[in-house]
Parts: structure tokens; sequence; C-alpha cells
């Protein structure tokens, strides 16, 4: 279901970009699954880094 709403596609191209713009290689043959469970792993800490440091206030 995620696929067909071309989201593992976004999340890869935002990959491939943000490791360009960083001065690396792209990597053609990365999976578009892998891309999406990076930026969910990294939003998912985001947001509980987030709440811990509002909760503490």
């Amino acid at each position: 279901m995620i696929d067909r709403m071309s989201v593992m596609e976004i999340f890869w191209y935002t990959l491939q970009l943000r490791r360009i713009a960083s001065g690396g290689n792209p990597r053609p043959d990365e999976s578009g699954l892998w891309a999406f469970l990076k930026s969910v792993m990294k939003s998912g800490w985001g947001t509980v880094r987030t709440g811990r440091l509002r909760a503490k206030a």
C-alpha cells in the first residue's frame, strides 16, 4: 500500500539528494523500503526527543 502512494519513491529521492548535497555519491541500487525506514526512524527519534524536551520545560 505504501508503495502505491509513491511515498517510498519520494523518500528514496530525498535520501539521494541529501547524500549528494553532503558530498557523497548517490546509491542508485538502494532499496526504496530502506530509504523509507531510515526516514521514519529519523523522524520518529526527532518526535520523541522534542516531546521529552517539552515535557521538562
